[in-house]
């Protein structure tokens, strides 16, 4: 393309130094400081050895670390200040060991590998150095942004820019008495290349290194010369800076043009100047990077238009002169001459057309350049990534026919402004893509004005936000279902008091009532299973609202996708194929097994009722190592070695309107009586409280496909033995203490139908006083954690005070993982969450009792 033979890879490529892994790292510190001396003056140093170093053409900041004739790593200027200011002594190792091996490189076989490319990756992975590489995997050299620089040529477009445009104010300096180490870690700190050293203005009190004020300029200290501080082992803690800081400064006013800039860099080979005002203060500093800045492509194409109207402008010059060529011979050779010179110029300016397009074609943003009736006369490949379209297809196509039927008119009301005059200004709007996608895109908008003063071009300029819109959705979302979260809590707290009572009654009627008939005795079963199936539900509610944890163990998650392909084979209808994938390797995970084969039974049984007329349903599970990227994809994630479990369907999909909803609670879009609304946000609850996340992916007509991720540990599988249930009690005195008058009343009731004492309160202050006065006589102490006047945890520690060795069991209507941690933080025996069974009660008291 155009902009390859503008902007070739060739000029740009320096010449690389290259070492093999075994070569000391003082040794490759020796080579990149060879052949130059720089500014700084070594006052202080004696060897002979100054004297012969010259500056040559071939100089490194970086070398390339090949290794049998592949390259493996890269060690350059900053990494050598790195060294040195992490203390590290460079004699005894090798160059393998502190090279950089994460390399970004760029091979020239690519398609439209040009120096604007190698300048986009540079800034996209924030590198300095560039090695190019051919085909055959052949280090061709490296490129910096002073090879680009050198390779774009643009004194013409730096003629006009001012340094104060591009100039960075934001300069890191020290006073000249600080220790050469010390500006190294100030390096290091604020992660730029160079310190500048100052001294204050007379008159001026206080130094503060966040401002640049009242602050003469006298040196500078940069990589290159800390690099030549180390091959000549100069002491850097004790040495300061005025000693071998380079002077004297080059300085450029603000008011200078960058042509200026790059002449001085040139000329006496520097690749950052300082800025200074007409008192000589510091005020910014300029660098070859804040040159390549200057290169604004919709100003580019500006200049582009004016030369354009500059050809029309010469072309009927050229026109007037060869008519008049018939009469006047005379004046035939200074027509042929302004002939050739007019060709000349159309030519410059057809180049300077095809540079500006290039330009435009490599911006990272969208352009589109409209005229007055919205036709798309200017569409840059950007545009044509994101949407599909190429140019040749959309070409003096109306912008309209681009955009959902919805937004049109708001679209046209922004260009009817636009035409006014009225710029710039910004919007938003969806683009429809060639595949029926929408992306969302922002918009800021400009116009060229012809020489009537009337809108001639709207150019506008866009950056896709659609992911970023669609981040804020989840985090409102989330934001949503913690608001409702703390409400379902607070219910399930006073229905697991209720339900206390009423599960404890259930089971103590048979015993109360053991000669009544059978319809008696089912009406009491009935009554346990209707208060265990309330009780589960408010666990259900529980997990969802705050991520309750049940028992945990180390397991292999593949035995519950096993046990869950048993029973979809068995139940589910035969037009559903089912289809398991494990990985052989699969980490284990650290998990409670019974909310886990609730979470993936949910989504089996979702996919089921998807697929009416048949399908296949797709469950796979595997490992995966979350990095840096891998995060982004749910804002919830977390790094690290994850089990990944896919459970997909080819059913019917989920409309994008319902699937912004599907995770809240109770809603459903099944019948009624079908569906309760909490099987995902249930599910969504319990892979939260396992330090997980779940992401959703589906396509009305085509499927859908739920993606789960939990943490995997790096431990063995264990099972977990539970304890029989607990034999009549000895007659021990029991202490009850619980604010809901019934629970106690039916607590003290089941413990005396099994051979236990019990004494009762009805809130902390009152079970001090009993336990102050029966305290040799009570075994345990019952307590409740939320009551009023004083809470559990606070009676605990009382009762502490009174007896060391005092046996608690603290009870919760709304446990939580922190809840139980403060509880045996405070030395509690056991903890039991409501609602509980005589039997679990009766368990932990025998564990309790018997156990020291």
């Amino acid at each position: 393309m155009q902009q390859n033979q503008w902007f070739s890879l060739t000029e740009a490529i320096c010449k690389p130094l290259v070492v093999t892994p075994d070569t000391p790292v003082v040794e490759v510190i020796g080579l990149m400081s060879q052949g130059w001396v720089g500014n700084c003056r070594l006052d202080n140093y004696d060897s002979p050895s100054d004297e012969n170093l010259v500056i040559q053409e071939n100089t490194s900041d970086c070398v390339l670390i090949i290794d049998d004739r592949q390259l493996v790593g890269i060690f350059t200027e900053r990494d050598v200040v790195q060294l040195i200011a992490a203390g590290r002594n460079l004699k005894g190792i090798t160059i393998a060991e502190v090279m950089s091996r994460e390399l970004v490189v760029l091979k020239t076989n690519d398609t439209n590998q040009d120096i604007f490319a190698a300048r986009n990756l540079m800034r996209q992975h924030g590198i300095r150095h560039l090695p190019i590489m051919d085909e055959c995997d052949r280090v061709l050299g490296t490129i910096s942004s002073e090879g680009i620089r050198r390779a774009l040529r643009p004194t013409q477009w730096l003629r006009f820019c001012r340094v104060r445009e591009v100039m960075n104010v934001q300069v890191v300096h020290a006073l000249p008495t600080v220790s050469v180490l010390d500006a190294i870690k100030l390096m290091i700190y604020h992660h730029v290349s160079c310190i500048v050293i100052v001294q204050e203005v007379r008159g001026n009190r206080k130094y503060s290194n966040s401002g640049v004020s009242n602050l003469l300029p006298i040196g500078i200290i940069t990589e290159r010369d800390i690099l030549q501080f180390q091959r000549l082992e100069l002491n850097l803690e004790s040495t300061q800076v005025e000693a071998v800081m380079s002077a004297p400064l080059f300085l450029v006013s603000p008011e200078d043009s960058l042509w200026v800039v790059q002449s001085l860099m040139q000329q006496h080979r520097v690749r950052r100047l300082v800025v200074a005002n007409s008192e000589k203060e510091l005020v910014g500093i300029i660098t070859q990077t804040s040159l390549l800045q200057a290169l604004d492509p919709t100003e580019m194409y500006g200049i582009l238009e004016l030369l354009q109207q500059r050809v029309g402008e010469l072309e009927t010059e050229r026109k007037e002169l060869s008519q008049s060529y018939t009469t006047q011979s005379q004046l035939y050779r200074e027509t042929q001459k302004a002939l050739e010179e007019r060709q000349q110029a159309e030519k410059a300016l057809q180049q300077e057309k095809n540079l500006i397009s290039a330009i435009l074609d490599v911006a990272a943003a969208l352009i589109v350049v409209l005229d007055r009736e919205g036709n798309i006369i200017h569409f840059n490949q950007t545009c044509e990534t994101i949407t599909g379209y190429s140019f040749a297809e959309i070409r003096n196509k109306q912008v309209w026919d681009f955009i959902p039927l919805e937004e049109i008119e708001t679209t046209r009301e922004v260009f009817e402004e636009l035409k006014r005059g009225e710029f710039p200004n910004q919007n938003e709007n969806n683009w429809l893509a060639k595949d029926g996608s929408r992306h969302l895109i922002s918009w800021s908008n400009t116009c060229l004005i012809d020489d009537n003063g009337s809108v001639k071009y709207v150019i506008a300029t866009g950056i896709d936000i659609t992911e970023k819109k669609q981040l804020e959705l989840q985090f409102l979302r989330t934001q949503r279902l913690e608001s409702i979260g703390t409400l379902a809590g607070g219910i399930a707290h006073d229905l697991n008091n209720i339900l206390t009572p009423v599960l404890a009654i259930a089971q103590l009627l048979p015993l109360k009532l053991p000669k009544t008939d059978n319809q008696t005795q089912y009406l009491f079963e009935m009554l346990q299973n209707s208060a265990r199936r309330g009780a589960n539900l408010v666990k259900q509610v529980l997990s969802f609202a705050r991520g309750v944890e049940g028992d945990r163990t180390t397991l292999q998650i593949k035995h519950i996708i096993s046990e869950i392909r048993e029973f979809v084979c068995n139940t589910f209808p035969k037009s559903i194929e089912i289809e398991v994938s494990i990985a052989r390797d699969l980490r284990p995970i650290y998990a409670d097994g019974t909310q886990l084969h609730q979470v993936f039974m949910n989504l089996c049984v979702n996919a089921r009722d998807a697929m009416p007329n048949g399908g296949k349903l797709i469950i796979g599970a595997k490992n995966i190592e979350l990095d840096r990227n891998h995060a982004a994809i749910s804002a919830n994630s977390n790094l690290g070695d994850h089990v990944v479990v896919t459970v997909s369907d080819t059913g019917i999909g989920i409309p994008p309107k319902t699937l912004e909803r599907i995770f809240e609670p109770f809603f459903t879009t099944k019948e009624q009586g079908k569906g309760t609304g909490l099987g995902l946000s249930t599910a969504l609850g319990i892979i939260k409280s396992h330090g997980g996340f779940i992401n959703v992916y589906s396509e009305v007509g085509k499927g859908t496909q739920f993606t789960v991720y939990l943490p995997a540990v790096h431990t063995v599988e264990t099972t977990q033995n539970r304890q029989e249930e607990a034999s009549i009690g000895g007659g021990e005195l029991i202490l009850v203490v619980d604010d809901e008058a019934i629970i106690r009343q039916i607590s003290k009731t089941s413990l005396e139908e099994y051979n236990y004492q019990v004494l009762t309160a009805s809130n902390g202050i009152e079970a001090i006083a009993l336990y102050a006065q029966y305290k040799d006589d009570i075994s345990v102490v019952v307590m409740d954690m939320m009551m009023p006047s004083m809470d559990g945890l606070t009676a605990i520690y009382t009762l502490q005070q009174i007896n060391r060795e005092v046996k608690v069991i603290a009870v919760s209507g709304l446990p939580s993982s922190e809840k139980i941690a403060t509880a045996n933080q405070a030395g509690v025996k056991a903890f039991l969450a409501k609602p509980y069974t005589s039997q679990e009660l009766l368990r932990n008291l025998h564990l309790v009792i018997h156990n020291p």
